[in-house]
């Protein structure tokens, strides 16, 4: 991936209202040229139109085809997650506090376990540092 498509991408994702407006516009000019094309050559303007739209296919198939081609679905699906989730949290304030209190002892219950097995199985290593580390026997 280049620079361009980066750019892009990241213009699909922040911009999107504008980006789905140049969409629609571009589509609305393809799809004028078709019926300037089908005029020339001697349909009148209601049926020009439906030639147009026949020969174009299903409009919103076409916009999501081109959104797909963004491939900003990914970042955007995770940001509507955290959204839900961040919803959720809110609604449910208890469990948020249950689980939060849950994630930080684990997470320092095994940072503490892990800290003082190193020490204990590596006191050699550790004093290659040059701050003070605790020695334990």
């Amino acid at each position: 991936m280049n620079f361009s498509d980066l750019w892009l991408r990241l213009r699909a994702l922040f911009l999107r209202k504008r980006v789905d407006r140049d969409l629609q516009d571009e589509l609305d000019f393809h799809i004028q040229m078709q019926i300037r094309k089908n005029r020339s050559s001697g349909a009148d303007g209601h049926e020009a139109r439906r030639q147009a739209l026949v020969k174009f296919g299903a409009l919103s198939k076409v916009e999501e085809e081109c959104r797909d081609e963004r491939r900003a679905h990914f970042i955007e699906n995770v940001l509507q997650d955290l959204r839900f989730a961040f919803r959720t949290m809110v609604r449910t304030p208890g469990f948020t506090a249950v689980a939060l209190i849950g994630l930080a002892l684990g997470i320092g219950a095994n940072t503490a376990i892990f800290t003082l097995n190193w020490l204990k199985v590596s006191p050699g290593f550790s004093s290659a540092f040059p701050r003070r580390s605790p020695r334990f026997n």
